[in-house]
């Protein structure tokens, strides 16, 4: 389900192209794939660069996607559209910061796909911060331990 306009097919969004290290990054259009049931499309307002990105980048995160990849692994956007179910229709048309599902292409993008389950509704706050919702608080848990 979607608002009344027309949605993009195409993404702008940096890629890792070749092989995995900050020299690959390009800037591409790509496709967008279709809304499966439970996911929603966001046009990304913010999405930070957070230490487990660059190690993505370089292909020393515990997970490598097969290239080219999109990396980001939070964001903070508009919820465009709606693949269905209770929690996509909930949220269509809010303001939300998420979560990237490692199985998916990344947050570094002008519109991304995730499953609503990883989003949570930020109402006016700062697209910044609440972009920063997700990974940077378990990073710091992390560091504790």
């Amino acid at each position: 389900m979607a608002a009344n306009y027309s949605l993009p097919t195409r993404t702008k969004a940096i890629r890792v192209i070749g092989s995995y290290d900050e020299q690959n990054l390009n800037v591409e259009s790509v496709p967008l794939p279709s809304l499966k049931r439970g996911e929603v499309l966001i046009r990304v307002e913010a999405s930070p660069i957070n230490p487990s990105d660059v190690v993505f980048i370089k292909g020393k995160y515990r997970v490598n996607k097969p290239l080219p990849t999109t990396p980001g692994f939070e964001a903070c956007g508009t919820v465009m559209a709606s693949g269905g179910g209770f929690l996509p229709w909930w949220i269509l048309g809010k303001r939300v910061a998420c979560a990237t599902n490692v199985s998916r292409d990344g947050a570094w993008a002008e519109y991304l796909i995730v499953e609503a389950s990883r989003c949570v509704p930020v109402g006016d706050n700062d697209a910044d911060v609440a972009s920063c919702s997700f990974i940077n608080p378990l990073t710091a848990l992390g560091f504790c331990y």
